[in-house]
This record gives structure tokens, C-alpha cells and sequence, in this order.
């Protein structure tokens, strides 16, 4: 067992009323530490505490979670997608917000809020949940937060895009009458 001596050069101060003061202060910061969870002999416990206490902002995740991908050689494009989508999300709760407070109603709240906006497909809404799953298990893994928000948010059902809707996309508005029948087969293809 290593002996611990914590000073702090309380041993160089002359005068003992001056000592005793400091010392009281560095007892009293030592007891709300291990109060706190704080081991003086466990380096790993106290590095999980401070993820948890302190935590990080979704800038700083955004920078780590890059530099894992980087680092582990994942194909230029899909790093500039999911760049992409936590810009977003960021954009959009600013970036300074506490990855360990997010909730899953903040990310279906920004799902929804795009797919309204910029009236995303059910295949664009599944693939940016999934660049946010993505970025949230990154952080589960390396112990930034206790719980992925994504993981419980709904995902969209495909539509698959029928020939017939293609082809009237292709054929000029005045010829549209003629074809209502064929608007009626394609929408329901579709459902």
C-alpha cells in the first residue's frame, strides 16, 4: 500500500494560526471530496466521476466523436455525414448544451422539427436518427452519459416510390385528367 501524504506546504507556513487555517481548509475540501464519491486510490473511479459531475458540452463530443472515427478509419463521406447531422443538432440546441442532459424528447423534438422544415422523406428521417444513434452510443460507450436518448425515438416507414407516381411526375399537367384513374393505383401501391 502507497503512502498518501498531502501537505500542500503546509509544513513551510511559520506561523501556527496560519497553519492550522490552512489546514482546516484543506481537511474540509478533502471531506466534501470523498463525500462526493472522490478515491484517493481508485484513478479510473475518479475519471468516471468527473465525466459524470462535470460532463461535456455537445461541441466537445462532437470533436472527440471525430477523432475516434478518424482514428478508426471510417470512409471519409460517412464522417462527413454524420459532421452533418450533429452540426444540425447542434445548430439547433446550441452547442454548449450538456451531452448528459439531453433527452429523447429533444431528439424527437429535432426530428420532427426537420422533417417539417425541410420535409424530409421517411428514408432522410430514419438515416439522420441513425447518424444520432451513432453519435449517442459513441458517448454511452465512453461513459459521457448513462443512457442513449436515441435509442426510444420512433423511426419512420419507407415509402417506396411506385413506378406509375415516376412516370406522371414525367407527363405534363393538362394530360393529368385523363389519368386520375392511375393517381388512384399509384396511391394506393403506396399505402
Amino acid at each position: 500500500m502507497e503512502r498518501i501524504r498531502v501537505t500542500r506546504k503546509l509544513n513551510r507556513i511559520k506561523d501556527p494560526k496560519q497553519k492550522l487555517r490552512n489546514f482546516n481548509n484543506l481537511c474540509e475540501a478533502y471531506k466534501i471530496a470523498l463525500e462526493g464519491g472522490w478515491s484517493p486510490l481508485d484513478e479510473h473511479a475518479n475519471a468516471r466521476l468527473r465525466k459524470e459531475l462535470i460532463g461535456i458540452d455537445l461541441n466537445e463530443a462532437l470533436l472527440l466523436f471525430e477523432s475516434y472515427h478518424k482514428a478508426k478509419g471510417t470512409r471519409p463521406k460517412s464522417l462527413s455525414t454524420y459532421r452533418s447531422t450533429v452540426n444540425s443538432f447542434i445548430k439547433y440546441h446550441g452547442g454548449n448544451k450538456k451531452v448528459n442532459t439531453i433527452t429523447d424528447f429533444e431528439i424527437t423534438d429535432f426530428l420532427n422539427f426537420k422533417e417539417r422544415e425541410e420535409k424530409w422523406a421517411g428514408v432522410t428521417y430514419n438515416n439522420c436518427r441513425i447518424g444520432l444513434n451513432n453519435f449517442f452510443r459513441y458517448l454511452k460507450v465512453n461513459k459521457y452519459i448513462s443512457e442513449n436518448p436515441v435509442t426510444d425515438c420512433e423511426t419512420r416507414k419507407k415509402c417506396r416510390r411506385s413506378p406509375i407516381r415516376f412516370l406522371l411526375n414525367l407527363i405534363s399537367r393538362s394530360s393529368w385528367i385523363g389519368l386520375i384513374k392511375m393517381t388512384n393505383i399509384a396511391s394506393s401501391l403506396c399505402a
